[in-house]
């Protein structure tokens, strides 16, 4: 069943769809409110750092009872803008 939720689950599409694009720079908030309302609950994020900036590394979704991700950060800074990679 998660193999058919992960094919149906186009995070980039959804990410271009709600104008969010390769090599922008966005904030965290942002990314994270444009996947939830397409997908109706909230996914979890990761990023890395690299010379002072903060590039989305990861979009992790839960398939949990409750579909929130326990914690909806990892090593994102709170106030950072992040920078989308061309190969998410």
């Amino acid at each position: 069943m998660s193999i058919k939720i992960y094919e149906r689950i186009k995070i980039n599409d959804i990410l271009q769809k709600e104008g969010i694009k390769p090599g922008g720079k966005y904030r965290k908030y942002d990314i994270l409110n444009a996947i939830a309302r397409n997908i109706q609950f909230r996914p979890q994020i990761r990023c890395e750092e690299f010379q002072n900036l903060s590039y989305l590394l990861e979009v992790r979704i839960c398939l949990t009872a409750s579909k929130d991700c326990d914690t909806h950060f990892s090593n994102c800074g709170t106030e950072l803008n992040m920078y989308l990679c061309d190969n998410l």
